[in-house]
């Protein structure tokens, strides 16, 4: 593993980071089809971070942090603004506003992972 900053799985990830901001603001603008396309192109570059750092061997220390982390942001992001009513035009879709109970559900369960009690490897 290394230990440098600068590689192109991490530019990826800190990009995909930068793009959370992006994709709350359209959300709020009801500019869903943008939205849309900023949270698949959110997708991609993990994917295609996740590729590129194991194909050529540049799985560094910050980005075993980021990674998680900013695929934590985007998904909190996501559902909380998709429990705002008022993110969405009226009439409301029957699927929309998410329940604001499935949001703390979802959000729980990582706290839950991260908080949890650990299991020792000895």
């Amino acid at each position: 593993m290394s230990s440098r900053i600068i590689t192109v799985p991490n530019v990826l990830t800190v990009f995909r980071m930068v793009l959370i901001p992006i994709f709350v603001s359209l959300l709020f603008y009801q500019r869903f089809v943008l939205a849309l396309t900023v949270f698949v192109a959110a997708g991609l570059t993990d994917g295609l971070d996740g590729l590129l750092a194991r194909r050529f061997d540049q799985q560094s220390q910050l980005g075993t942090i980021l990674d998680p982390i900013a695929d934590k942001l985007m998904l909190v992001a996501a559902f909380v603004v998709l429990s705002l009513r008022g993110v969405f035009p009226h009439p409301l879709p029957k699927h929309l506003p998410i329940p604001f109970w499935v949001t703390i559900s979802v959000i729980s369960r990582d706290v839950f992972i991260i908080v949890g009690p650990r299991q020792s490897t000895s």
